[in-house]
């Protein structure tokens, strides 16, 4: 070949060779406008904010030791005792300990601000009631029958506070 010259091959060559450049340039930007979003993509979902609340009972604020005031509607007497109350299985479930000075324990339900004893005869009580949750205070207003002894239902109020 002389010099000066390119022959067809060598062009060929030039040519294919510009191409393939080319094609890899287009081929890189296009690439790397994929790459970016995707990248940017992974970094994000990386980047997840998970807030873990503690879970809220709203039995925690009643459950505790108290202090009982409780007055008889029916024969005009006042008492003064302890209770316990404690969360029971279930949502809404409570525990009160030595209702009436009994020593028994009686189911209730939470709901809000509220409390509800529903009918039940333990040892030979019946008892039945509702009342208010005031912060860590309770008002109780509730009725109780001795099965044994007969008698007139008693009607009692309660302040309940903690100890």
């Amino acid at each position: 070949m002389q010099k000066g010259r390119i022959g067809i091959s060598e062009y060929w060559f030039a040519i294919t060779n510009a191409l393939s450049s080319c094609i890899l340039r287009i081929l890189i930007l296009n690439g790397m406008k994929a790459i970016i979003p995707l990248a940017l993509l992974i970094t994000m979902n990386a980047c997840n904010l998970y807030v873990v609340e503690p879970r809220y009972d709203r039995r925690d604020r009643i459950v505790g030791h108290y202090s009982v005031d409780e007055y008889s509607q029916t024969y005009g007497d006042y008492a003064h005792y302890g209770i316990h109350i404690y969360a029971g299985h279930g949502p809404d479930v409570i525990y009160i300990d030595n209702l009436y000075g009994t020593g028994f324990r009686v189911k209730a339900y939470v709901s809000y601000d509220h409390i509800k004893i529903p009918f039940q005869i333990v040892s030979g009580f019946e008892f039945e009631g509702t009342g208010t949750i005031h912060g860590r205070s309770l008002d109780l207003h509730y009725s109780v029958y001795d099965l044994y002894r007969g008698g007139p239902v008693d009607f009692l109020e309660a302040d309940v506070w903690p100890e």
